[in-house]
């Protein structure tokens, strides 16, 4: 049965084992308190999985390594079993190497009953560690903060972010140290489309588009590389300072 697949993943394979495959014939997987790849341990997830975590209880951990390639054919899921939301992706240091291609992260949000998250939502955060995620999408879930890159130099390509909208403060991307790279991506429908925050390293933001957003980008006392970027139907479609 699924779940006790998932219980073992959890505790005895990454004991013994440094690599742990989901295939994709044993999808969908269903796990109700989440996934932990520990340092130095490696999940990949095979194109067309589709992975289910338990409402307000599941997230995905990862200390090591998440190799989630999925194809434009085969695309790779993160959701919900049976409810509102899941924790979300949580990728911190000593992580390297974590890779995302073709992912839909889907209903995520940190902050709810079982989540244990008391400082901030989100349904993607990185912090001190490098991503790559390319032609992905993150939708629904977290209206706070999408992806959340703290003392991060990931490398974002072709994301679809849409929908943070709970407040002023809102933001699609949220940059806070580091030297990412946001370039390719459509950024619609969020308070902020991406906010830079006065502790990043003059991220690059290029060729990326921007509708349907209060404010496109926004710099909190920071500077950014900014070439490219189009901005439509946004209530400010310019760059705004604070």
């Amino acid at each position: 049965d699924i779940a006790n697949i998932f219980s073992a993943l959890n505790t005895l394979r990454f004991d013994e084992f440094s690599t742990i495959t989901l295939t994709l014939l044993g999808s969908p997987y269903i796990t109700v308190a989440g996934i932990t790849v520990p340092a130095e341990k490696t999940l990949i997830v095979e194109p067309g999985v589709t992975v289910k975590f338990g409402d307000n209880r599941g997230k995905l951990t990862v200390q090591g390594t998440l190799k989630a390639q999925g194809t434009q054919e085969k695309q790779i899921i993160f959701t919900v079993d049976s409810g509102a939301i899941w924790c979300g992706i949580r990728i911190i240091s000593p992580s390297t190497a974590s890779q995302l291609d073709y992912v839909t992260i889907d209903k995520a949000q940190s902050l709810g009953g079982g989540c244990n998250e008391s400082f901030i939502t989100y349904s993607m955060y990185v912090e001190s560690s490098a991503v790559t995620i390319n032609n992905s999408v993150i939708q629904t879930g977290s209206y706070h903060r999408k992806l959340y890159l703290k003392n991060s130099n990931s490398t974002i390509n072709a994301l679809t972010v849409s929908g943070a909208t709970l407040n002023a403060d809102s933001v699609g991307i949220y940059i806070d140290g580091g030297s990412p790279t946001i370039s390719n991506s459509t950024i619609s429908n969020n308070s902020i489309g991406i906010l830079v925050f006065s502790t990043a390293n003059n991220p690059t933001i290029q060729n990326n588009t921007f509708t349907g957003n209060t404010y496109a980008i926004k710099l909190s006392n920071a500077s950014a590389a900014l070439s490219g970027n189009s901005a439509t139907n946004n209530t400010y479609n310019g760059i705004f300072f604070e």
